[in-house]
C-alpha cells in the first residue's frame, strides 16, 4: 500500500510540476519580470512539486489511519 501511495504521490507532483514550470516560464518572459525566466520557473516548479508531494503523502497518510482506526 505504501508504494501505491508514493506512486500516486509522485506522479500528481510531476504533472504539477510540469504544469507550473510551463506557465511560469511563459508568464515571467511574457511579462519580462525575470532576466532568466527558465530559471526562475524551475526553481517555481521544483519548489511547488515538492509540497505538493509533500501535502498529498501527509493528506494520504492521515486518510490511511483513520480507514484503519475504523477497521
Amino acid at each position: 500500500m505504501f508504494i501505491v501511495t508514493m506512486r500516486k504521490c509522485a506522479t500528481f507532483a510531476f504533472a504539477s510540476n510540469l504544469l507550473i514550470i510551463t506557465s511560469a516560464t511563459l508568464i515571467l518572459s511574457y511579462f519580462n519580470l525575470s532576466s532568466n525566466p527558465l530559471a526562475a520557473g524551475t526553481a517555481l516548479g521544483v519548489g511547488a512539486s515538492i509540497a505538493v508531494f509533500v501535502f498529498l503523502t501527509f493528506a494520504m497518510e492521515i486518510k490511511e489511519r483513520l480507514n484503519a482506526k475504523n477497521d
